[in-house]
């Protein structure tokens, strides 16, 4: 049977006998650089807004947010790099709409509902069709040629 005393002489030991053992400890985050990926050139706008955006973060986390251009494929490429990343998030991907797409046009190692967790819409741009005026359509539907 246990007494008082050897149950409060105990507890008291329990502090010394978890930092004795190596209890982990929470780091605060960002505990180092964290790496945007963008599957598009430098100078194309999402790496402007990428850019945009780490600069500001690395203000804010007094961390170094920085952006890495991994090109090619139509994003596929950069976007294959950041799925094979550690899940640890200081590897972040800032992309287009490509990533859902991209597997049904190109080979495609990654299922962006299975190996990619989606965080926030930075912007929205919308695509669009311009034309030379001389040309003479008004509408996709205007095209003769077609």
């Amino acid at each position: 049977m246990i007494t008082r005393r050897h149950f409060t002489l105990a507890l008291a030991a329990l502090p010394f006998a978890a930092a004795r053992t190596g209890v982990a400890r929470a780091q605060s985050y960002p505990a180092k650089p964290i790496r945007f990926v963008v599957p598009f050139p430098a100078g194309g706008s999402t790496d402007v807004g990428a850019r945009l955006i780490a600069e500001n973060l690395s203000r804010a986390f007094g961390q170094q947010v920085y952006v890495e251009n991994k090109s090619g494929a139509n994003g596929t490429i950069g976007i294959e790099d950041a799925a094979k990343s550690p899940p640890d998030g200081y590897t972040v991907l800032v992309t287009t709409d490509s990533v859902a797409s991209n597997p049904h046009v190109f080979h495609s190692k990654v299922d962006p509902s299975r190996d990619l967790l989606p965080i926030i819409q930075l912007s929205r741009q919308p695509i669009v069709l311009a034309a030379h005026p001389s040309l003479g359509v008004n509408s996709i539907d205007d095209d003769e040629r077609a």
